[in-house]
């Protein structure tokens, strides 16, 4: 199991919003899907489905840097870091991608109303990425469940 922690004083800049289509206005233009990693950084990538379809805003993503790998107990430490940590904001398909990754291993993270958490896949462990320099890391479809439930 890896524990997340956060910095609680230092608060990140708040990003851009993604555009959202409103009645007569076209669909916002979505993140590009091709990218080609500069050779000493990594590039991650996925997309976030909520109930079953794209979430209705976009979602701050984060990478925590894993800083004791899971051992034989099966206890590991990741930092997850809001102010420092790589960070990606989700498109309108919930597609988000993390760009100029230094390699090594990390957690997936995301913003909820309490703060930066790591998120958890459908067996209950942490979503681990190790990322290598030059090469894409594709997480496929992170299933999430509402915030409160």
């Amino acid at each position: 199991m890896l524990l997340g922690c956060a910095q609680a004083t230092p608060t990140p800049t708040e990003p851009a919003p993604v555009a959202r289509p409103t009645a007569g206005t076209p669909t916002p233009t979505l993140l590009s899907r091709d990218h080609t990693p500069k050779p000493d950084l990594g590039v991650v990538q996925g997309t976030l489905v909520l109930d079953g379809q794209p979430p209705a805003e976009s979602h701050m993503m984060y990478l925590a840097r894993v800083i004791k790998p899971q051992g034989d107990d099966g206890m590991g430490v990741a930092a997850l870091d809001p102010v420092n940590d790589p960070r990606a904001e989700s498109d309108a398909s919930g597609y988000f991608v993390f760009l100029d990754v230094p390699p090594g291993q990390y957690g997936l993270g995301i913003m909820s109303p309490s703060g930066p958490v790591l998120i958890r896949g459908e067996d209950g462990s942490e979503i681990l990425s190790t990322i290598q320099a030059g090469q894409t890391v594709d997480l496929g479809d992170i299933h999430i469940v509402p915030f409160g439930q």
